[in-house]
């Protein structure tokens, strides 16, 4: 591998240039930057019925869901106990994923909330409530991060060998022997880690697809998608700026066709989240996905 590129950026700049909610945009869209009814159009409703047995609809007019800050409204808590509750609600099995970066969690009337603020005593439904924990370790007053910008040739090291054999797994207890994830999880204390790493905080992220490593790119290192190499492949093939603008945000696009069903010809499409459409692709993969997908997507 060759280092093309480092930084370190302190807590004060990652704070003041929202660098954690634009990474994890598709995360904290649904759980700060958004209001819960603007992810009506995101929840898949029979998704939502099969899991709690409720629709969305109905929750959505009773004002029943909300994002993680208004989750700590609701039930007059902080972000760590928020946390708790979530951790304690995917216990329970009524945790859902959504899509990429969406989840939603059903908590029961009996965590301590006023009876004024849920008079019927249902549920309450919560989007992402663990981003605003999350977020809370980049932000730390003296604290900081440092950012690496690698290339290597992908005919040497698959992109998916590179997450799963270097980097190791997210649970860094199961990462493959000699992964960094697992070097961090053994020798945590040599390293001067505060804690042994965990599922949750696992020492290193890397970027899951050449897509989002140019989003990642334009983000920590503010690299201007003028400049960015895989951004100028793609706009060779009529992709705007505009477009790779909001592909780093991780929307939902269509991602591809199925055929037809029965006596019917016409075929299906199918949407999803535009990163994990790609996960896991060589950049030359990666490109002929992206382009394909602008196709169906015209």
């Amino acid at each position: 591998m060759k280092l093309l590129h480092t930084r370190t950026i302190p807590s004060s700049q990652i704070i003041k240039h929202q660098l954690i909610d634009n990474h994890y945009y598709a995360i904290a869209s649904k759980a700060t930057l958004l209001p819960a009814v603007d992810s009506e159009g995101m929840v898949d409703r029979d998704m939502f019925f099969q899991a709690f047995g409720e629709r969305y609809d109905d929750v959505l007019g009773e004002g029943r869901v909300g994002k993680a800050v208004e989750g700590c409204d609701h039930f007059g808590c902080g972000e760590e106990e928020l946390m708790k509750l979530w951790r304690d609600t995917e216990g329970r099995g009524n945790v859902i994923k959504l899509g990429g970066g969406f989840y939603c969690g059903k908590f029961p009337p009996n965590y301590n909330t006023p009876q004024t603020q849920n008079p019927s005593q249902k549920p309450y439904y919560i989007l992402n409530a663990f981003f605003l924990s999350m977020k809370s370790q980049y932000t730390k007053p003296n604290t900081s991060i440092t950012v690496y910008e690698i290339e290597w040739d992908p005919d040497e090291l698959s992109w998916a060998d590179f997450r799963s054999k270097f980097i190791g797994c997210t649970d860094p207890s199961v990462a493959e022997k000699g992964s960094v994830r697992n070097l961090l999880y053994k020798g945590w204390k040599g390293f001067g880690l505060v804690g042994r790493p965990d599922k949750g905080t696992n020492g290193i992220h890397a970027s899951a697809s050449p897509l989002e490593g140019m989003s990642e790119r334009c983000n920590w290192l503010g690299r201007s998608l003028n400049d960015d190499p895989l951004a100028k492949e793609l706009k060779k093939f009529g992709i705007t700026k505009k477009e790779l603008v909001e592909w780093c945000k991780d929307p939902r696009m269509k991602i591809g066709c199925d055929d037809g069903e029965d006596d019917s010809d016409v075929p299906k499409w199918h949407e999803g989240g535009l990163f994990d459409a790609v996960e896991d692709l060589d950049v030359g993969d990666c490109l002929e996905r992206l382009i394909a997908i602008k196709k169906l997507n015209k």
